[in-house]
């Protein structure tokens, strides 16, 4: 393996402390030559004579990445604690070698954001990046908002006749992996006492036959397939399902639905059945006139 490499690059601004007006529509750039040593895991920035050090980046010492900076023609964007230095190469393959060679003296390589976070239609949409460099999903933190929002539900509602029924999947992502006595242990974490039944198939030619029959009479912006983990159906005092919402749809946020069943007076859906995580098989006749809400479930965020 190289132990360094070095080449000439535009370099754009160097930044230390505020970010303000680092993207300014301002772009004049100067000639730099650059130094991404490999085995001393530093990156230096000598002007075009190499007489003096502009910057050095000690990647040891303070956690380092680098990104596509889709702001100036094959940028880049190095990023060191509070220090921003945004580099332009030549051209997309030189940008590519010097990407790799700044991964190499120890940068991490990180996505670019790909979403203006003021257009973006949910919090869940977003992404950060943890102490580590590892990209972080917000979506990752959906499972919980939705697990402590069910409780929230149920604890309110399960009185007047709500009753929330809970499908473990493991379809999407792999998000729920343990087995039925650790899928019981991570639902008693937010104090859920509604029924969790056996690990099912939401789509596929295994599909539980509840959620076949509920595809079947309810389709969502994919057709009838399950998009994600916490798809929830609502099903009326008579069995009859009665809308059907996405997993970006918080169970909170459709409440007034909720209300609007229970205020129906007590056919169909209660002639189905499911098994337990206990293995126990409940007929869904036992939920006859309660409004029930039916989700597959995923213990991993």
């Amino acid at each position: 393996m190289t132990e360094s490499f070095a080449g000439r690059l535009k370099l754009v601004t160097i930044n230390a402390g505020s970010f303000r007006g680092f993207f300014g529509s301002s772009k004049k750039t100067e000639p730099v030559y650059v130094v991404a040593d490999a085995a001393a895991q530093k990156v230096v920035v000598f002007d075009d004579a190499q007489k003096d050090t502009k910057t050095t980046i000690d990647c040891n010492a303070t956690p380092t990445s680098v990104e596509h900076d889709t702001t100036n023609d094959h940028g880049m964007l190095l990023k060191a604690g509070d220090e921003r230095v945004a580099l332009a190469a030549a051209s997309g393959s030189e940008q590519s070698r010097w990407m790799e060679a700044f991964q190499r003296a120890g940068a991490t390589i990180r996505r670019a954001t790909t979403i203006d976070p003021t257009l973006a239609k949910s919090f869940f949409e977003l992404e950060s990046y943890d102490m580590a460099g590892n990209c972080v999903p917000m979506e990752t933190y959906h499972g919980r908002l939705n697990y402590t929002q069910l409780v929230e539900l149920d604890n309110k509602y399960r009185d007047q006749g709500l009753q929330i029924l809970a499908y473990p999947c493991n379809q999407f992502g792999g998000q729920e992996p343990g087995s039925h006595a650790e899928i019981q242990a991570f639902a008693a974490g937010f104090n859920a006492t509604f029924p969790l039944f056996e690990k099912a198939d939401v789509n596929g030619e295994n599909t539980q036959p509840v959620f076949a029959y509920l595809k079947s009479k309810l389709t969502g912006t994919l057709g009838s397939s399950i998009k994600w983990n916490f798809t929830k159906f609502l099903v009326d005092r008579h069995g009859q399902p009665f809308k059907r919402y996405s997993p970006q749809t918080a169970p909170m946020d459709f409440e007034a639905d909720i209300l609007e069943l229970l205020s129906r007076h007590a056919e169909s859906f209660f002639e189905l059945s499911s098994k337990r995580t206990d293995g126990v098989e409940i007929s869904m006749a036992a939920y006859t006139g309660r409004v029930c809400l039916v989700v597959n479930v995923a213990s991993k965020m």
